[in-house]
């Protein structure tokens, strides 16, 4: 495991916060708490992404459609999404996607910019 800086733009917002690097073959899983203390993972691959929260998982796939539960004060929602593009590097990841309610209706346009930055490694490597 390595700690890491993860800066996260979401809706034109950017957060940072502190997390873990671990590798998971064949990609990596970046854990962090966000600001209202969610554990949330991201896990990512060349061919496939996902955000791993409690309340579900979002996977995109690029040219895929995929659904995922959203949970409100409400209830818990249904949205779709369909991924136009995802691209993992080193340090970095982008995905941008197309947000749907339950009956395919056009949410909004996302793009995530993801960079995490190593800070230190943590126990013995394998």
């Amino acid at each position: 495991m390595t700690r890491v800086r993860i800066r996260l733009t979401t809706f034109g917002e950017t957060k940072s916060y502190p997390g873990l690097l671990m590798e998971e073959s064949p990609g990596l899983l970046l854990r962090y708490e966000d600001e209202e203390g969610c554990l949330t993972e991201f896990y990512l691959h060349q061919e496939m992404a996902e955000i791993r929260r409690p309340s579900g998982i979002m996977t995109f796939c690029p040219g895929k459609e995929g659904e995922f539960p959203f949970e409100t004060p409400y209830g818990t929602l249904l949205f779709r999404l369909k991924t136009l593009h995802l691209s993992v590097e080193e340090g970095a990841g982008e995905i941008r996607y197309l947000l749907m309610d339950e009956a395919g209706e056009l949410v909004g346009e996302n793009i995530i910019h993801l960079i995490y930055e190593k800070e230190t490694e943590i126990g013995n490597h394998h």
